[in-house]
């Protein structure tokens, strides 16, 4: 723990939080790759895959519980952060490790979806301290979670 004197005011702050850096999400260009879409069985899901055909992110819909399931490629952790333009959440998080997916469920009607899908270029995963995974904002998102509201 420090202790902070600013502006006449003291603050205690965890050495952690001090360590952390900051990242501007906003300025980090969108890891190449393309989206592509497809209709399942239980509904339908939007893919990112990078420029060698690896799948990094799966939006997921299953149209029964209407929930959108967002998983990721990256290292094991018990949470996800996703963020947009307009808005940023944790998410409780599991993680698989016989396909290396990092898995968050969210109801479709959740503002976060909302976000994601209106995000002005991109949108960032990122799973416990792994490098942010920074996509772009293609249709392919926002036709998944459509699909789960209608």
């Amino acid at each position: 723990m420090r202790l902070v004197v600013a502006g006449g005011a003291l603050a205690l702050f965890a050495e952690a939080a001090l360590s952390q850096p900051r990242i501007d999400h906003q300025n980090i260009a969108p890891r190449p790759g393309s989206w592509s879409y497809a209709a399942t069985a239980s509904g339908s899901e939007a893919s990112f895959r990078d420029g060698a055909g690896q799948t990094l992110l799966i939006m997921r819909c299953t149209r029964q519980t209407r929930r959108i399931a967002i998983s990721a490629r990256t290292i094991a952790a018990s949470s996800m952060t996703v963020w947009s333009s307009t808005t940023s959440r944790s998410l409780p998080a599991t993680y698989n490790p016989s396909t290396g997916f990092l898995t968050a469920e969210l109801p479709s009607s959740d503002a976060l979806l909302d976000g994601v899908a209106f995000s002005r270029g991109h949108f960032t995963v990122t799973g416990g301290g792994s490098a942010p995974l920074v996509v772009a904002n293609w249709p392919e998102p926002a036709r998944a979670i459509e699909d789960c509201r209608n």
